[in-house]
């Protein structure tokens, strides 16, 4: 008889159980229902674009045909590169495409068609982008000295 109420309870107590978990669960799909839901997960993933244009510095006229490359301080990460055409460039950098995000990068203009539009020097400067902004912009104007080789 003791054992026959044991059962009892235990069934009883497995019933309620079930109710319980299923009021629950039922409750909390319909308040999350309710709520919008987001993807975004962390921070937004930072950006950086660098634009500009280049200029003679004896004259500050427009230099056509030179290189401009984003790398690494060191040069050994290439982040991309153009070619500035009509004097003006523009590249842009997204920190999902490259992990670890740079703490800094460095911005190289060279000549590379020679005499063809004037000889100019390599030139280049460090850039010091914000982790901690979503869209870091740098708008760099070159003042190529004349190459005196």
């Amino acid at each position: 008889m003791a054992e026959k109420i044991r059962n009892g309870r235990m069934h009883c107590l497995r019933l309620i159980g079930k109710l319980f978990a299923s009021v629950l669960g039922l409750t909390g799909v319909l308040s999350s229902a309710c709520l919008p839901v987001s993807a975004d997960y962390g921070p937004p993933e930072p950006a950086i674009s660098v634009y500009g244009r280049t200029f003679s510095a004896e004259d500050s006229s427009s230099v056509v045909g030179l290189e401009i490359k984003l790398t690494s301080p060191d040069s050994l990460v290439n982040y991309g590169s153009v070619i500035a055409d009509d004097g003006y460039f523009s590249l842009y950098l997204e920190s999902a495409d490259y992990y670890p995000w740079p703490d800094s990068l460095r911005l190289i203009a060279t000549d590379i068609d020679g005499e063809l539009n004037g000889s100019f020097a390599e030139k280049d400067t460090i850039l010091l982008p914000d982790v901690n902004e979503e869209y870091v912009d740098f708008h760099v104007d070159f003042f190529m000295p004349v190459d005196s080789d």
